[in-house]
C-alpha cells in the first residue's frame, strides 16, 4: 500500500530497477494469498458442517499447516509472471532523459490479456462462486437438520407426554435453532458480499485498463485505480471482523482474553502505585530522621542550650 501510494502521488519509479519487481511480486502474492484464504475457508467450513464425520474429524493442525503451505506457494508460483515481465522504462524526450516508470514488459499483448483474465478468474470469480454455493449448501443443511432433528424428538416424546405440550415445546425449539440458523447465514452472506464488493472495482478496472485502455484519460485513470485499491484493500479490515469478532466462539475468547489483559493491568499498576507510596514513606522517614538530628545537634553544640 505505502508504495502504490507513492506512485499514484508522483506518477513515477524512483525505488531502481528491484524493487520494481519485487514489491508488484509481492503485492500479487499477498492478493493471492487472501483470495486463496477465504477460499479455503469457505470450503473447510463446508466440510466441517456438511459432511462432519466424528470418527475422523478434519482441520487438525497438520492439515492447516499443508493447507497454508499449499496456498503460499500457488501464490508464488502465480506472481512469478509478474516479476518477470516487470521493469523500468525511462521517460522523456530523445536524448534527455527525465523519469522512471515501472511497467509490465510482456513479449505479447495476448499473453498480458490472457493473464489478466486468469487474475480474474483465480483471484475473484472461482472465490466469489464457491463462497455462494458452499454457504447455500451450509443454510439448506442447517435448515434440513434442525427439521429431521425436531421431527425425530417428536416421535420419541410423544410416548412421554401429551401432544399439545410436546408440540408447543418442539415448536419453540424449532424456532429458537431457525433464529440462529439465520444469524449464521446472514454472516455467511455479509462474507461474501463485503469479498465481492471489495474486489469487483479492482478486477473490474483491471480489465478496462488492459482491453480498452483509452477509455479514461491517464489522470482519470489515476483516481480510479486509487479508489479501486482502497476498496479492495480494505478487505484486510473487514476480514478479521467478520470472521474473528462476528464469531460467537471467537468473540468470546476475545473478550476474556480483554479482561485478563486489563485485570493484569490493573494489578501491575497498583503494584507500582503502592511501591511508588512505600518509597515516599520511606524518604520522609528518612528526611524526619536527618531533621531530628540535626536538631539534636545544634542542641549539643549551642552552649546557650545548656544554660
Amino acid at each position: 500500500m505505502p508504495f502504490t501510494l507513492l506512485v499514484i502521488i508522483r506518477r513515477s519509479w524512483f525505488l531502481g530497477a528491484f524493487l520494481c519487481k519485487l514489491v508488484p511480486f509481492v503485492q500479487a502474492s499477498t492478493i493471492f494469498v487472501s483470495a486463496g484464504t477465504v477460499l479455503a475457508i469457505a470450503v473447510d467450513r463446508y466440510n466441517t458442517i456438511v459432511h462432519f464425520n466424528p470418527q475422523h474429524p478434519k482441520g487438525g493442525k497438520k492439515e492447516m499447516l499443508l493447507n497454508a503451505t499449499f496456498i503460499w506457494l500457488s501464490a508464488f508460483l502465480l506472481s512469478i509472471p509478474i516479476c518477470v515481465f516487470q521493469g523500468t522504462v525511462p521517460v522523456g524526450l530523445p536524448g534527455l532523459h527525465i523519469y522512471y516508470k515501472c511497467v509490465e514488459l510482456w513479449p505479447s499483448p495476448l499473453f498480458k490479456g490472457m493473464y489478466t483474465v486468469m487474475i480474474l478468474m483465480l483471484q475473484f470469480a472461482i472465490p466469489t462462486l464457491a463462497l455462494l454455493v458452499t454457504h447455500i449448501h451450509i443454510r439448506s443443511h442447517l435448515n434440513a437438520r434442525i427439521f429431521r432433528t425436531d421431527s425425530v424428538q417428536d416421535v420419541c416424546k410423544g410416548y412421554q407426554q401429551s401432544e399439545g405440550q410436546g408440540t408447543s415445546m418442539n415448536h419453540e425449539r424449532l424456532k429458537r435453532d431457525l433464529r440462529r440458523n439465520t444469524r449464521a447465514t446472514m454472516v455467511l452472506l455479509n462474507i461474501s458480499i463485503v469479498f465481492t464488493m471489495s474486489w469487483l472495482p479492482w478486477n473490474s478496472l483491471n480489465l478496462l485498463a488492459e482491453f480498452h485502455p483509452n477509455v479514461m484519460s491517464p489522470k482519470a485513470l489515476y483516481l480510479a485505480f486509487a479508489i479501486c485499491h482502497m476498496a479492495a484493500m480494505s478487505s484486510s479490515v473487514t476480514n478479521p471482523i467478520l470472521y474473528g469478532w462476528l464469531n460467537s466462539n471467537i468473540r468470546r475468547e476475545m473478550v476474556r482474553m480483554s479482561w485478563i489483559i486489563a485485570k493484569a493491568g490493573s494489578a501491575l499498576v497498583s503494584n507500582r502505585s503502592t511501591q511508588s507510596d512505600n518509597q515516599a514513606m520511606q524518604q520522609n522517614n528518612t528526611l524526619i530522621r536527618s531533621s531530628g538530628g540535626d536538631s539534636t545537634l545544634n542542641r549539643s553544640n549551642n552552649p546557650e542550650s545548656h544554660v
